[in-house]
């Protein structure tokens, strides 16, 4: 994709919005193709490109019902702006292709993850954001437990069948191209394990409701005092303990990891009950994610996809087994 050729495609698409621009820069392609949009009177917005056949247009229209009524309690949480003809969305031509188009106020700050590892050499400072990420997911199941959605809500569903059902959300992984014949028969194994024990655990809405389901340090931007949250477009109705095992996947090879996984059950318990079989449950969910996302890199065909498949293999080769024995032994 050519940054320059985008940068165009975006300007067209603002004109959707009653917004003077006097800037359009690209940012990154992930789900979307985003920017950071500036007004000739120093506004600053986020324009994003929504990824063609990921969502559907009420599913959007619900991430804003959902956002909205996180900011209501209190979160910070993107603010959408409606377009010229008051829409949520606009369909808009970008590379060649048709895609939802909004556009969010920005957010000035640092993205979390830049914060800790600025913090790499004081564990302290590190513990403390921890245990704020824990404070600021128990927020979000608070919210989320107690809150009634509209009855045209609609949202992903990551149950048993969402996860390891025939068709899941994040495609068919033991199917991925990028694992051998033998690598496959095992996750299809690991696979028929997994979808037991998830049909087997409790959707009572204090362990499972309207999560974010990406809540990790990349997406949580530092402004101020506060934390904002960013990209809801994996949020979904799933089980809590899956925004725990997002949170804390990638640290799980850091020294202090122990340390920082104490500060997050901390931030968590001052204003929610942990779940029950904590460890050998988070775990779980660990290998639930690495699954998961197995099946997100075999749909990307723009990535370089082999190495990293490569590197899950190994993790769920040496660890899925123990995992779900110690699960069923808790």
């Amino acid at each position: 994709m050519n940054a320059k050729n985008l940068e165009q495609d975006a300007s067209k698409a603002m004109q959707s919005w009653d917004i003077d621009v006097e800037s359009v820069k690209f940012i990154t392609v992930s789900e979307n193709i985003s920017f950071h949009v500036v007004s000739k009177t120093g506004k600053q917005y986020v324009l994003r490109f929504h990824r063609p056949g990921y969502h559907d247009y009420q599913e959007l229209i619900s991430e804003r019902i959902w956002t909205d009524d996180l900011i209501a309690t209190g979160l910070d949480c993107p603010v959408g702006v409606k377009a010229r003809e008051n829409q949520d969305f606009v369909q808009s031509r970008i590379n060649g292709q048709t895609r939802y188009a909004g556009v969010l106020k920005w957010v000035d700050g640092q993205p979390l993850w830049q914060v800790l590892e600025d913090a790499d050499s004081h564990i302290s400072e590190s513990v403390h954001r921890f245990q704020m990420i824990g404070e600021l997911v128990a927020n979000f199941h608070e919210q989320a437990q107690h809150w009634q959605p509209p009855p045209d809500f609609k949202r992903p569903v990551l149950d048993e069948h969402g996860f390891m059902g025939e068709q899941p959300f994040w495609g068919r992984f033991w199917e991925s191209k990028d694992l051998s014949k033998k690598q496959q028969g095992f996750l299809t194994e690991i696979r028929d394990a997994c979808f037991e024990i998830l049909a087997n655990l409790s959707k009572a809405p204090e362990h499972y409701s309207m999560i974010h389901a990406d809540l990790h340090p990349g997406n949580i931007i530092k402004h101020g005092s506060r934390l904002h949250v960013i990209d809801f477009d994996d949020a979904c109705f799933s089980w809590h303990l899956y925004d725990f095992a997002v949170t804390m996947l990638s640290y799980t090879d850091d020294e202090n990891y122990r340390s920082l996984l104490d500060a997050f059950f901390k931030g968590y318990s001052n204003l929610r009950s942990l779940p029950p079989k904590l460890m050998p449950s988070l775990n779980f969910f660990y290998l639930l994610r690495v699954l998961a996302h197995i099946g997100w890199l075999a749909d990307r065909p723009e990535l370089n996809k082999y190495g990293a498949t490569q590197e899950h293999m190994e993790l769920i080769e040496s660890d899925a087994e123990k995992i779900i024995r110690a699960y069923h032994n808790a």
